[in-house]
Formats: structure tokens, C-alpha cells, sequence
């Protein structure tokens, strides 16, 4: 086989190379896939290399650089997605960044050689650019004409028609594998593409066979093979001849062209390995280079093995496919037309009759599903000839897929969810007479992985970097941000190759990845808005140091507060509150997956009680509880103090129950966004406006003034324990922290800053139900 393949390579001119070239057979894959030439181009091709005269064919110095701007292409690819930087203090990069030419001409037989070690092709683009090619068909009296100019079938093909019968293109990408294209006649009909490295991940270098002068080396890189026709091989009997057209096309060209033949041809193939480490180790020490060429020296060591993002992924929802977001929007519109807990959670006279418009609406509901999805079964179970246990795979299934778009989604289905979440509860608590369970447990991406055993996925290193959501932060480069994504790109595909196997094909890897991706997202922009409100109350006021006009102290009874801090005691209460937030929108993911369990519990169920805020199921959260328990101690011990209550309100009638807490927390950066926003634009707004300039600077002065008034405003009424009609209601515990912000929220039209809120583009804190 090895044989074979490289009198494949090489055609007609074997010499004293070709054992080298092909010493390591096991690394020789024998898998060859065959496809079909589209047939205008394999009629064009057909009639060219039976009768070359009858085709209208470009001059031959004209292919030749038809041929070489290919290489060019690469060759700037690669130029300019590597950093400047590395450009310049890096001796391997340049050295890489010519053409290497060789010609073989023995009189019967000649192959032309073109190698770049650009950004090289992956199997797609060889399929997608040279299996399909573009032909426009010529009719001149009535018959087509076969017209090989580059205008008609493009660059590549119209070298191939005036040149060669022959080719061979070998290629490598860094986001895939080594392949091989070849191309041949007499016929046409069809194009073959083979991998020649059985090794997943495996580069082409001389130590595997790959120690010829033309041969592609490195992690990137393309040659074409040309076996020359006789017209050809007559305008190159030698180099010299190919030299006088290469040194013409090279002229404009900032790349250097090196032929076989040259003294120090031979040199380039000794020093390509320790160019590819060079250059390695080049981008890694560089510290603009966001993007690493080799796998084995990427910034996160082995030793960091990525423990958050295990624990992490064992929370984290799958993204839903095509054909479960078909199902979603079953149920969400099921949901959205229905009054479930309207009729349901509202005083009866008995019992029994909620029990029973209970069972009315749970029956509607399962029911209605099942007709959507399949009428001849939904009408079988509207007249009792089937059972809710014949489907209830298809029920936790359409369920578990609403409850896992919820989780990753928390701004969706907001009044839906709430109907869900009960209809659910209900059905839980009534097992047994429906004789069905509607709820398994969320598909996440640590269940999904197990269960095809790829977990070793979550302990690589490299998963930090591809599941790293790309920021575009101030100060930070379009370059560094284009950098960023490549690193991320490349870290993707590499955790692919490595990790694919036949239960874990390489989409399921990519979705994993951009699952975890999706939570990663989700905490930024979520944990945002909490850590530039942080950043505005440390800059703008200090602990130690009381300034005229802007102390933070309140006093009980006074414009609303029930709490009485002195000015430094606020500024730790509003800091402690705001962290507390922040960590538990880290964790939101996490608590999630437990107050649904404590929702769903079969052992722990609800009372329907009248809190003051309307009827609520009230029901205990143990799970929860205990979470919200463990990231309280932890916040308590970042801050060094705790000023204020340390009471969880959970399962009682300031917090009925696990949904209403996960609702609460959510709204979090609602409440800080609007003000976020607000600080940030007001400048750009006095900018653009005169008018508004003068209106504020009339009103407070400057800006900055006023940005502070507005932030003293907020980290004093925030956060001063009102909001409810006792102090246990609201004050200082963990739940009246949140109470007394939304309060804030409440009277924002009432304060005097309300206008330039509005001019700034807000709307309202809640933004849209759906």
C-alpha cells in the first residue's frame, strides 16, 4: 500500500527518495473515497486532454500564475492572522513564507511541484472549491464550445486544462487533517480524496516519510502535483526554463520563491521541524498572540485541570436541537392559552372539587399534547382506549425540554413557566391516580457525556479556552478580539478531533462545548451589570471619607428607611449586598437544578395559603435553603463583616416557595442595568445635545456630578430596609435587601435625575413578560 501511495505522489519518476518517503507504512490509511465530477466540468476536462487544440486555452506563463496565486492566497492568510509582532521577531515565520518549486523532467514524463506552507485547506474546502468547480458554457453555432480560459472555469482548472492530465493536491489545515486530491483521465468522471496519517491529529513531517523538498510540512500547508502534457513539458524541459516565468511573476510579490535545485534547497527540509517548535513557542511568549499553534503549548498546563468546569457542566443544560425546539413551542403554547393556575389556585368550598378541577386541567393538558403531536392517539386517549402510561416516555421527554430551555433561558416564558412549574407540581402529587410520572431529571452535559463515556472531555485543559465566551471589553482590539475567536475556534476543533469516537461523534462534542459556552455567556452577562455597580460605588465613595453633600448615612423613619447605618457601615452594607447577589448569580445555575428539585419533590408538597400577596403555594426548600446557606458563608467570608441580618427568608410568606426565589433573583440585573446604562451614555449624550448639556450642567453642575448624585441616591434608598410594612418583611435580611432595591425601582419616576433616565433610553426595569 505504501508503495502505492507514493507512486500516487510522485507518477512516472520514481528515484532513490521514494523508500524514504514511504518507510512507515502503519501510517498509511488505505481509505480512498471516490466522487463525482459535475459533468459540464467533466466534459470540459474529457475534451481538453483529447484534443488540447480544440480548446481555447490561456497562455502558458498566464497558468503558471494563475497556478501560484493560489499560493500567494494561502500564503496572506496566514501573514496576516499572525501577529505583527511575531512577524517580525520570529526567524521561522518569514523562513515559511516562501514558494517551493521543483520540476522533473525526464523527456517521456514531467512533474511540476507548487508548495506553499500557508493556511492550507481542510477536506471540505477541497470537496467545496476543486470537486465541484464552476463552468460557463459557450454556444457558438449552435454547439458548445469548450472554453478553458481562467475567466470561464476559474484559475486552478484553466493551469490543469492547458498544463497537465494529471493532478495530485496535498493539503493540510490546522483545523483538520492531512488529505490528499487527486484528479485524473482520461475520462473525468471522477475525484478521490484519501487520508495518508491513520493518526488522528498527526502532522506531516519528516520523521513520518515527509522528507522531500516539496512536501507539505508543519501544522498548515498545500502542494500541487501537476503530471505535465506534452505541450507543457515542452515549454519546461528544465527549471531554468520555469525559473525566467517564476522570477517574472515573483517581481511584485512580497514572497520568495526557492527551487529544488538551489544550493540550499536541501537545508529547508532539516529545519522545518525546528521551525514548526519555533514558531510555537513564538506565539505562545508573545503576550498580544491570542492564538496558539501548538496544542501541547497552550497557555492552561495540564496541571490545571478545569474542576469548575466539571462541577459546572453536571448543572448545565444541552442546548436543545431543531426537532426539541419544535416540542418547546408545544408546550409553551399550550401554556400560554391555558388558565391552569387561575382556576386551580383559588379558595374552594371543599377539597374535592379543587381535586377535581385539578384533574380536569392536568387532563387537558396531557391530553391536548398528545392530539397536537399525533391525532388517531390523542383521540384514543379522549375516549379511554389508551392509557397516560402508554405515554410517558413522550411526556418527560416534552416536559424535561421545557424545564431545560427555561434553565439556560431565564428572561423566557416567564408567566408560562409559572403555570408550568404547578401543573407539574400537581401531577407529581398525584402519581399514583394517574399512573404516570411526568419528570426525569434535566439531560445536562455532564449526563450526556457520561452516558457515551467522554467525560475525560471536562478534565482537559483546553476546555477552559473553548468554552470561554470572547468579550469585547474597552481598551481591547479589533485584532485581539479576531485573535480570540481563532484561539477559540482552534481549541474547539482540536478538543473534536481528540475526543470523537463512535458514541461521541464530533457535533455532540461541539454542542457540549457551546452548551457550557451558553452558561459561561449567561454569568457574564448577568454578573456584568452587578460588577461595574461595585466598581461605580468604590470609586465614587469611600469608606474612611465623608464628602459634603454625598454621605451615605440614614436614619430609621427618615425618607422611608428602617435601617440607621452611619455612612461607612452603608457603604459595607451596600458592597456585602451586591456581592451577595453577584454569587448568587454565579451559582443561578445550580440553585436552579435544586429548587426544582425541592418544586418537584414526591415527599415534600405544598399548602395553598393567602401570604398577603394573594394565594401561594407555600412549600419548604431544603435543597435550596442549604445552597443559599453555603454562598451566604462564602460572601461573609469575603467580606471580612456582615452588617445586618443574616435570616433566609425560604418557604414561609415572604418567600413562598423555590420559584419565587429563583424569580426574585433574576431580576437582578434588570434592576442594575437601567442604571448602568444610564452612567455610561450621559456623557455621550451631553456630546451629541447642547441643549442637554446646558440642562445638566444648569441642574448639577458637570457629568460627573451628576452621575454621583445619582449612584449616592441609589446606595442610600437601595438599601435602607424599606419596601414592606415590617421590619421582618424587609430590613436587613437577605430577602429585604432585594425588597428594598425594588422599592428604588418603584419610585425612580418620582425622583428628579427620572428625565435624564428617560433621555438615556430607558423604558422600565422589567422589560418584556415573554
Amino acid at each position: 500500500q505504501s508503495n502505492t501511495m507514493a507512486n500516487e505522489l510522485d507518477g512516472p519518476l520514481p528515484d532513490d527518495d521514494d523508500t524514504n518517503h514511504t518507510t512507515t507504512t502503519s501510517n498509511v490509511n488505505d481509505t480512498m473515497h471516490s466522487y463525482p465530477i459535475p459533468q459540464p466540468l467533466s466534459e470540459l476536462l474529457t475534451q481538453a486532454h483529447h484534443n488540447s487544440s480544440s480548446c481555447l486555452l490561456d497562455s502558458i506563463p498566464h497558468c503558471v500564475e494563475e497556478l501560484v496565486g493560489n499560493a500567494f492566497h494561502a500564503l496572506d492568510a496566514m501573514f496576516f492572522s499572525t501577529p505583527g509582532s511575531v512577524r517580525t521577531s520570529c526567524p521561522a515565520f518569514m523562513a515559511r513564507m516562501v514558494v517551493r518549486v521543483e520540476l522533473k523532467n525526464d523527456g517521456n514524463s514531467a512533474q511540476l511541484s507548487i508548495t506553499d506552507l500557508g493556511v492550507g485547506m481542510t477536506r471540505a474546502d477541497l470537496i467545496n472549491v476543486f470537486g465541484v468547480g464552476s463552468v460557463k458554457q459557450q454556444m457558438k453555432g449552435g454547439v458548445v464550445e469548450a472554453n478553458c480560459s481562467s475567466q470561464n472555469i476559474g484559475g486552478f482548472y484553466a493551469a490543469f486544462c492547458a498544463l497537465a492530465k494529471r493532478c495530485v493536491i496535498s493539503t493540510k489545515s490546522k483545523f483538520d487533517e492531512y488529505y490528499q486530491f487527486e484528479i485524473s483521465g482520461p475520462e473525468f468522471e471522477n475525484f478521490s480524496i484519501s487520508k495518508p496519517l491513520a493518526k488522528e491529529g498527526q502532522l506531516p513531517l519528516p520523521d513520518v516519510g515527509f522528507d522531500r523538498f516539496s512536501d507539505v510540512r508543519g501544522e498548515s500547508g498545500t502542494r500541487i502535483v501537476f503530471d505535465l502534457n506534452e505541450v507543457a513539458r515542452e515549454a519546461f524541459p528544465d527549471e531554468a526554463a520555469l525559473r525566467k516565468v517564476m522570477e517574472h511573476i515573483f517581481e511584485t510579490s512580497q514572497y520568495n520563491v526557492i527551487f529544488s535545485e538551489d544550493e540550499d534547497a536541501f537545508e529547508v527540509v532539516a529545519k522545518d521541524s525546528d521551525m514548526v517548535q519555533q514558531l510555537a513557542k513564538s506565539l505562545i511568549n508573545d503576550p498580544s498572540s491570542m492564538e496558539d499553534y501548538a496544542l501541547e503549548d497552550q497557555c492552561v498546563s495540564e496541571n490545571e485541570i478545569p474542576v469548575e468546569v466539571l462541577e459546572r457542566s453536571k448543572y448545565i443544560p444541552i442546548r436543545l436541537s431543531l426537532a426539541e425546539r419544535k416540542m418547546l413551542r408545544l408546550v409553551d403554547a399550550a401554556m400560554h392559552c391555558c388558565d391552569y393556575t387561575n382556576i386551580v389556585d383559588v379558595p374552594f368550598k371543599s377539597k374535592a372539587k379543587r381535586m377535581h378541577a385539578m384533574f380536569r386541567g392536568i387532563s387537558a393538558i396531557l391530553t391536548g399534547t398528545v392530539v397536537a403531536c399525533d391525532y388517531e392517539s390523542g383521540q384514543k386517549l379522549s375516549k379511554d382506549k389508551a392509557e397516560y402510561s402508554d405515554f410517558e416516555k413522550f411526556y418527560q421527554q416534552l416536559f424535561e425540554i421545557t424545564r431545560r430551555h427555561k434553565i439556560m433561558n431565564p428572561e423566557k416564558m416567564r408567566t408560562e413557566y409559572g403555570k408550568f412549574i404547578h401543573f407539574l407540581q400537581d401531577a407529581i402529587a398525584h402519581t399514583d391516580e394517574l399512573e404516570i410520572n411526568v419528570v426525569k431529571p434535566i439531560e445536562t452535559v455532564y449526563k450526556f457525556l457520561e452516558e457515551r463515556n467522554g467525560t475525560d472531555l471536562l478534565r482537559d485543559p483546553q476546555i477552559v479556552i473553548a468554552t470561554s465566551e470572547v468579550l469585547a471589553t474597552k481598551g481591547k482590539s479589533r485584532a485581539q478580539i479576531n485573535a480570540e475567536i481563532k484561539r477559540k475556534e482552534r481549541a474547539v476543533n482540536l478538543l473534536k478531533l481528540k475526543y470523537k469516537s463512535t458514541g461521541l461523534t464530533p457535533d455532540d462534542i461541539h454542542m457540549c462545548l457551546y452548551s457550557i459556552c451558553d452558561n459561561d455567556s449567561f454569568l457574564n452577562s448577568n454578573r456584568v451589570p452587578i460588577d461595574i455597580i461595585i466598581g461605580y460605588l468604590k470609586e465614587y465613595f469611600k469608606p474612611n471619607v465623608i464628602e459634603d453633600n454625598f454621605s451615605l448615612s440614614i436614619v430609621s423613619g427618615k425618607n422611608g428607611s428602617r435601617l440607621s447605618h452611619s455612612h461607612e457601615r452603608q457603604y459595607y452594607f451596600a458592597l456585602q449586598s451586591l456581592t451577595l447577589w453577584r454569587d448568587i448569580i454565579h451559582e443561578m445555575f445550580y440553585l436552579w437544578h435544586l429548587a426544582e428539585e425541592d418544586l418537584l419533590s414526591e415527599t415534600v408538597g405544598y399548602e395553598l395559603k393567602d401570604t398577603g400577596q394573594g394565594m401561594q403555594r407555600v412549600q419548604p426548600a431544603p435543597r435550596t435553603y442549604r445552597a443559599m446557606q453555603g454562598v451566604l458563608r462564602s460572601v461573609q467570608h469575603k467580606v471580612n463583616q456582615w452588617v445586618g441580618s443574616s435570616v433566609i427568608h425560604m418557604g414561609d410568606h415572604n418567600v413562598p416557595n423555590a420559584l419565587v426565589f429563583i424569580d426574585k433573583y433574576t431580576q437582578v440585573p434588570h434592576i442594575l442595568s437601567p442604571i448602568v446604562r444610564c452612567i455610561e451614555n450621559v456623557e455621550k449624550l451631553c456630546e451629541e445635545n447642547e441643549g442637554i448639556d446646558n440642562f445638566i450642567r444648569a441642574s448639577y453642575g458637570d457629568v460627573e456630578n451628576l452621575k454621583k448624585t445619582i449612584l449616592y441616591d441609589f446606595f442610600r434608598s437601595a438599601f435602607d430596609g424599606s419596601g414592606a410594612e415590617n421590619f421582618y418583611d424587609a430590613g436587613s435580611c437577605i430577602d429585604g435587601r432585594l425588597t428594598s432595591a425594588w422599592n428604588w425601582c418603584s419610585l425612580l419616576p418620582t425622583k428628579p435625575y427620572y428625565t435624564i433616565f428617560k433621555l438615556t433610553g430607558f423604558i422600565g426595569f422589567d422589560g418584556e413578560f415573554k
